[in-house]
């Protein structure tokens, strides 16, 4: 896994002292190597992450040649089989990197037929000189991100939002007008982001940029193929098939890795393929533990744990539990915040994080999650509640909205009056124009689609910047497209049971005879944390208020501020519970508290 970083002007020469100034800020994607090419127009620039061929010259980058430049993010992991269909054309390779295969393949097909080939995660820059022509292309999933500005006559693009700003005259004025978007749901969705001038390659999309045209903007795959599909059923035994191809494609590494675990039947589910393909040998597993024993899910773990030592005798079950007080945790916040470049959605973001240094301690590099599979398989408690509250809905709207806000409409009045008059309307925002133009289709499958185009971004953003700020690379083997789209064709009697709301029933069938009763049968926690807690208590009462009172906060400066300070002390005075909403306020204060001076920061990072 690395850090990307690019320039292309046809009107003026690039900054080359930029573009380096940029890449410093990514060196935490790609501590072991960095490099950088550039002619008069155009300047690449590429941190890496060695995972695959460490050391093969072939697969430094940026990759170039004469007439064509490469800078590359992720893993393509049919690269052998590209390589061998390259051959047959006359074109050599080393076959020790997917770098310089991804490369070759780019020039002998083009980027547009190379794309349908490509089984990965990936973000990549390539410019062709003879076409004078930069194209930016992005994974089908979103596994991996890539960002874009226009300034002055110049087209940026880099995988994290600071190193444009560092990089350019890329203003980091917020994005005002999708605030409520944020409020909403946690993230800006979409081609947008929170900074005004900043864009996002949505999933399976690329960018064109010529002289001729500017920048064009296209799809190469849709995830609304879904749509079309022809509904069957599937075995459990086909499924349980399925699932180990797509978790034994993403095995490719030449480095040592380990598993995210929890005491959920995803996670479970992933160790429990893995520890059948590997057959023996270590298997490192990285769980976080609570203080809180009620939250603790070590008990389920232990279960698994338990009855997996006995039928894989010869895998040796490492676990690698991690327990965060309130002050290592405020530490790890503190940091994760630049690196995140956005609000933190997720309270269990910092937790993560702390997975991945013990990871990075123990010498892994490549960390695989099971996360995903919720999108697919109907897994969270909202779907259910969603479509009864559609069903009962009198209008289109209001039927778009419950499935927009997916029957978390608790805060809205609190959302609104906070944002009054700031904001263009969750109307013009591209989910709703999106659930507008698919609200005729089969309301089971439209959820999961719409979760899966949007919703599941929030936790592959999450997945890339804290991996990637420790140098780790996670993974998500449900994740591969073509198990999405197998997923996806199934109908809703596969994933859900109506008569009993049992979620994931391909899934819990399919595992049946390998997983303990209590993990089959248990409901979803959703990675429950001390934190919770924590923010009844002074400590975190004391650094909210401090931040929002502020007379510089985002809160005072852009938002309804008594009305934010009335929120707070209904929420700690425990007249109410607002949790949600105070984190997301406290997330965006520590965001603009980062990014609003952005000049001072970022001095004191590069």
């Amino acid at each position: 896994m690395c850090g990307v970083v690019g320039c292309v002007s046809f009107e003026r020469e690039v900054p080359v002292k930029q573009c380096e100034k940029a890449l410093k800020t990514l060196r935490h994607r790609g501590p072991d190597d960095f490099g950088m090419a550039s002619t008069r127009n155009t300047c690449f620039g590429h941190s890496r992450l060695s995972i695959l061929g460490p050391t093969a010259i072939a697969a430094r980058q940026p990759a170039h040649d004469e007439n064509h430049l490469l800078t590359f993010n992720g893993e393509i992991y049919n690269y052998q089989e590209l390589a061998s269909e390259l051959f047959s054309f006359g074109v050599t390779s080393s076959g020790l990197s997917d770098t310089e295969v991804l490369f070759q393949c780019l020039i002998h097909w083009g980027v547009e037929k190379t794309l349908p080939k490509l089984d990965g995660m990936f973000a990549f820059g390539f410019y062709d000189k003879i076409k004078r022509e930069l194209t930016l292309a992005r994974d089908r999933i979103g596994e991996k991100p890539l960002y874009w500005a226009y300034c002055d006559e110049r087209l940026w693009f880099a995988s994290e939002i600071k190193a444009l700003l560092v990089a350019s005259e890329v203003s980091s004025d917020p994005n005002l007008n999708r605030i409520d978007d944020y409020f909403y749901t946690g993230k800006v969705n979409g081609s947008e982001t929170l900074f005004a001038d900043v864009y996002e390659i949505e999933p399976g999309t690329i960018l064109k940029y010529s002289l001729a045209k500017g920048p064009e903007i296209k799809s190469y795959w849709q995830i609304e193929k879904a749509f079309e599909a022809d509904l069957k059923q599937m075995s459990p035994k086909l499924f349980l098939d399925d699932m180990t191809k797509a978790v034994s494609q993403r095995n490719l590494s030449d480095v040592p890795s380990g598993i995210l675990m929890s005491g959920g039947i995803d996670s479970i589910t992933l160790v429990d393929l893995q520890a059948g393909i590997m057959g023996g040998g270590p298997l490192n597993l990285l769980f976080a533990d609570n203080f809180n024993k009620q939250l603790s899910e070590r008990t389920d773990v232990d279960l698994y744990l338990d009855s997996a030592r006995t039928r894989f005798e010869c895998v040796d079950f490492n676990l690698h539990a991690e327990f965060q007080d309130i002050t290592t945790y405020l530490k790890n916040l503190e940091q994760l915040v630049w690196i995140y470049d956005e609000p933190i959605q997720f309270q269990n973001s910092i937790h993560l994080m702390g997975l991945c240094k013990t990871a990075s301690e123990l010498g892994l590099k490549v960390l695989f999650s099971g996360e995903g599979m919720d999108e697919l398989l109907y897994g969270y408690v909202r779907f259910d509640r969603t479509q009864k509250l559609v069903k009962k809905a009198k209008t289109r709207v209001e039927a778009i909205s419950q499935l927009y806000h997916g029957a978390g409409i608790n805060n809205l009045a609190l959302i609104n009056r906070l944002t009054n008059g700031l904001v263009a309307g969750k109307e013009t925002s591209q989910p709703w124009i999106w659930l507008e133009k698919h609200a005729d289709q089969p309301l089971d499958l439209l959820q999961l689609v719409f979760s899966q185009k949007y919703r599941l971004q929030m936790l592959l953003q999450r997945q890339d910047r804290v991996g990637m700020s420790q140098g780790i690379e996670i993974r998500v083997p449900f994740l591969a497209p073509w198990f999405v789209s197998q997923i996806n064709s199934l109908p809703n009697c596969n994933k859900f049971d109506n008569n009993n709301s049992q979620t994931k029933v391909i899934l819990r069938q399919a595992m049946k005879n390998r997983l303990p009763e209590r993990i089959l049968t248990k409901r979803k926690d959703g990675f429950p944390t001390d934190v919770g807690d924590w923010m009844h208590g002074v400590h975190f009462r004391n650094l909210v208020f401090e931040r929002v009172e502020d007379q510089n906060s985002f809160t005072q400066k852009y938002l309804d501020g008594g009305f934010a300070l009335g929120i707070l002390e209904e929420h700690f005075s425990r007249r109410e519970n607002h949790s949600t909403l105070i984190w997301q306020l406290f997330a965006l204060e520590l965001w603009h508290e980062c990014f609003a001076d952005f000049s001072r920061r970022h001095q004191a990072i590069v």
